[in-house]
């Protein structure tokens, strides 16, 4: 299984950004059976995409505080929108409340759509721990 990832170069307060690839392989790992091969891509930017196939993509980018990445995180965003839309089996993973926030913003505000939840069934907002513990029941039903 092919694994795409991206956090901000900037990582969190208590984990590097290689800390935190390593958590999210970890968790992501031990969420899929054990006979699943999983190929973990980093650094994988949302318009790399558009041209590789990759079956789960973890976008991690909660840098929006610091001044410029606002920007970069709405442009990602958009981007992952359009991914999601023209190619419906990548399953994209929001990981971080940030990003999470930008994605519901962007909905809410600029596609003018007030019921997120389905929206856009292979877009999972897991950026809380119990959240990540339901990840194995649903990866099994998403991949079945």
């Amino acid at each position: 299984m092919k694994i795409g990832m991206l956090v901000d170069s900037w990582g969190t307060v208590d984990q590097t950004p290689e800390d935190e690839y390593l958590t999210m392989e970890n968790i992501i790992s031990n969420a899929l059976t054990k006979d699943i091969n999983c190929e973990f891509k980093h650094d994988v930017l949302p318009d790399d995409l558009v041209d590789s196939r990759y079956d789960i993509y973890v976008f991690d980018y909660g840098a929006v505080g610091l001044m410029g990445a606002g920007g970069y995180l709405r442009s990602f965003m958009r981007t992952l929108i359009k991914v999601a839309e023209e190619q419906p089996n990548i399953l994209i993973i929001l990981w971080s409340n940030f990003t999470a926030l930008e994605y519901i913003n962007l909905i809410n505000v600029e596609l003018n759509i007030e019921q997120l939840e389905g929206y856009y069934p292979n877009i999972w907002i897991m950026v809380s721990v119990d959240q990540r513990l339901t990840l194995a029941a649903k990866f099994k039903d998403w991949f079945c």
